[in-house]
């Protein structure tokens, strides 16, 4: 049985709840509706609310920031365990409900060694190594075609790239 729909007002007094920094459930209680017929309503009714929703989510992540900032300002030698657990606690919401400014950034680095399918570039490299590595000459300091002397011609080995 389909519950019982309210109307978007109740809807979008919860959103406004929340982006000022409610939390979900008790922004939901206030306004006479369940958590998850809040959630069916940002998914169910199309883009429009499914964006007001989360919008709502990441301002609220601005508000807890503002929060955890004024706990700070007041905290006292006495509080300050307390209030660093509190503002650890908000810290942790505002990166759920804003990842990307206030959660941990994530660095990736691979480690392991290649296998499987390779990129054409990979592929080509070992020639442009070989390229690299064969004999140039190079004319010596001196001896361009101002300097009165012809060039000697001197091959010079790139010695950093042998092993």
């Amino acid at each position: 049985m389909p519950a019982h729909r309210l109307p978007d007002s109740v809807y979008l007094n919860a959103c406004d709840l929340i982006a000022n920094g409610a939390l979900i459930a008790d922004a939901c209680l206030l306004v006479g509706c369940g958590t998850d017929a809040l959630r069916a309503w940002g998914r169910s009714s199309g883009e429009a609310n499914a964006g007001v929703y989360a919008r709502a989510r990441v301002a609220s992540a601005e508000a807890l920031e503002a929060e955890a900032l004024a706990i700070a300002s007041g905290s006292t030698a006495e509080s300050y365990q307390a209030d660093r657990l509190r503002i650890d606690t908000l810290k942790w919401a505002a990166a759920k409900r804003n990842p990307r400014v206030y959660g941990d950034s994530v660095k990736h680095e691979h480690t392991g060694s290649i296998v499987g399918e390779l990129h054409l570039a990979a592929l080509q490299a070992p020639r442009l190594v070989a390229a690299v590595t064969q004999p140039v000459t190079v004319p010596l300091l001196g001896s361009g075609p101002r300097s009165g002397l012809e060039s000697s011609g001197e091959t010079v080995r790139d010695t950093e790239s042998d092993p």
